[in-house]
């Protein structure tokens, strides 16, 4: 587990930009198919995890009560969880958050300064377009194929859960063999599983239920040999 802490609000731009680049550094990478190829990407996009630690920093409790207490980031092998003292503030509940713009800032003086700082290298503010962070989060999640944040008010603290397991990891991928196949006429089960990037073991189980339904050949009796290549039905 990679725990990062950060108590100083004054610098809180800096504190952020230093928190995305440890997390980035340690964040692994996956593989996504898109139609015929396979891209890796970061673990989790870098837009929902800057949002998360923004809101975090400009969200969290200055109270007496709260001082002290630090925003935290943990990342886990299956999820990446940030934390803040202080609950959601004003109007805002969970079910409202990312909806019509709505945002009440507790710390308003520091949500204008980060509106008006630029990071080094970019073109964006730290903050911008007031009350868009959640939908900018939930959207970078949607298209990097990840489950939405789970969002948790607990009065006294606030906490983003991100998972890491794709939506589409148990998808059915007869079709996306099937698209393979025409494109190239035969292939290895090894060219198969390294163009969806699945494991063989899973990409054998397809073939098998793909040769039930005699959608496909194989090219040798033996279909646990590693030189069987496989082809659509009928184009012997």
């Amino acid at each position: 587990m990679i725990c990062i802490m950060t108590k100083h609000v004054g610098s809180s731009s800096h504190c952020s930009g230093v928190a995305l680049t440890v997390l980035v550094r340690n964040t692994k990478r996956r593989s996504v198919v898109r139609g015929l190829y396979r891209e890796d990407v970061a673990e989790y996009p870098v837009t929902a995890i800057r949002e998360a630690i923004v809101n975090a920093l400009v969200h969290r409790d200055l109270s007496n009560s709260s001082r002290g207490t630090p925003v935290q980031i943990n990342m886990f092998k299956d999820r990446l969880v940030v934390h803040n003292p202080g609950g959601l503030y004003g109007p805002v509940t969970v079910d409202s958050l990312g909806e019509g713009g709505l945002s009440a800032p507790r710390n308003i003086w520091l949500m204008k300064t980060l509106e008006d700082v630029t990071p080094l290298g970019e073109r964006r503010a730290i903050c911008e377009n007031r009350g868009s962070g959640v939908g900018a989060m939930q959207n970078a999640l949607r298209q990097s194929g990840l489950p939405e944040a789970k969002f948790e008010d607990r009065i006294a603290s606030f906490r983003v859960t991100f998972l890491n397991t794709p939506l589409g990891r148990k998808r059915d991928r007869r079709d996306d063999i099937k698209i393979l196949l025409e494109q190239h006429g035969t292939l290895s089960r090894a060219e198969i599983s390294q163009a969806l990037g699945l494991s063989e073991i899973s990409i054998r189980k397809w073939l098998a239920v793909l040769r039930e339904q005699g959608a496909i050949t194989a090219t040798e009796t033996k279909t646990k040999s590693k030189n069987v290549r496989y082809r659509l039905a009928g184009l012997e």
